[in-house]
């Protein structure tokens, strides 16, 4: 279980550095940041894929499942919050001609984020599996309403190399 904790732990710091750039606000996100940004969503993509690997593996007692429980709960408001900045700022992205690099962005973490809390609500016993199944459809509604708004989106999809990430 300490390898899933801190690649949850690791996600979170991630999370909060990829929110440093999205505080300035979206009128003075330039190009370049959408690229810091877009590599910072590749190191955390590779890192919950690490935290799903480690976490299908392993037989996490209730208590341990309770833990995880809470980290991802936070892990979701962070991603709710800027899934939320994604989608009231679509208008500038349009302007800077990098929709599509938000999306593309969107798609690679959509699917490891809930591949991660599908296994998640797996581990979890009866009494735990509300909480989980909880954060699973708030991780999907979040993105789902991303996806509606960015439906058409083009533009500077071929901006950030898929292989390059911002770890730190």
């Amino acid at each position: 279980m300490d390898k899933v904790n801190k690649c949850l732990d690791d996600v979170e710091r991630k999370m909060t550095k990829l929110n440093a750039i999205t505080a300035k606000g979206a009128s003075n996100i330039n190009i370049k940041d959408a690229i810091k940004a877009a590599r910072k969503g590749n190191s955390i993509t590779a890192t919950i894929k690490k935290g799903a690997k480690e976490f299908s593996a392993l037989s996490p007692s209730e208590e341990e499942l309770k833990g995880i429980i809470v980290k991802m709960d936070r892990l979701i408001t962070q991603q709710e919050k800027q899934l939320a900045f994604t989608i009231q700022n679509k208008p500038h992205f349009d302007k800077i001609h990098i929709s599509g690099t938000v999306r593309k962005s969107m798609q690679k973490s959509d699917g490891t984020s809930l591949e991660l809390t599908k296994i998640l609500v797996e581990k979890c016993p009866p009494s735990l599996k509300p909480e989980a199944e909880a954060i699973e459809k708030r991780a999907r509604d979040s993105f789902d309403a991303c996806y509606q708004a960015y439906s058409d989106a083009k533009g500077g999809e071929d901006l950030v190399d898929d292989k390059v990430d911002d770890s730190d």
